[in-house]
């Protein structure tokens, strides 16, 4: 299964990360819960919410949380998706399975990164 959703070059870079958590029964919950966001996120190009440059999916090695860790383009480029029907459709693929409850989100920007 792939792990994340990734939009087309020339994007820019991310303005801020989103981590969104969901609370699961177990490890069919997460994984089904995954690719019920992925197949709503991951639509053809012009489709995909403006601005989100990609959407990474996390499991807990004890099967109870997943973690969607999303970069945007901008503050206002993740707002615009939740104030939009993108954000309905995955509220409702995510929210209406059995055994998911998503906790929510926070919204963080860098600030200061370690690299090679």
């Amino acid at each position: 299964m792939r792990d994340h959703v990734t939009a087309p070059d020339g994007e820019g870079p991310p303005g801020c990360v989103v981590f969104a958590s969901f609370d699961v029964d177990g490890a069919e919950r997460q994984e089904k819960v995954i690719g019920n966001l992925m197949a709503a996120l991951d639509g053809p190009v012009g489709q995909r919410p403006p601005g989100m440059l990609s959407a990474n999916f996390h499991v807990s090695a004890d099967t109870t949380r997943v973690l969607n860790c999303a970069e945007w383009t901008t503050d206002a480029a993740h707002q615009a998706f939740l104030d939009g029907s993108a954000h309905v459709t995955t509220r409702r693929v995510s929210g209406a399975l059995p055994g998911v409850r998503p906790i929510g989100f926070k919204r963080y920007h860098q600030w200061c990164a370690l690299g090679r």
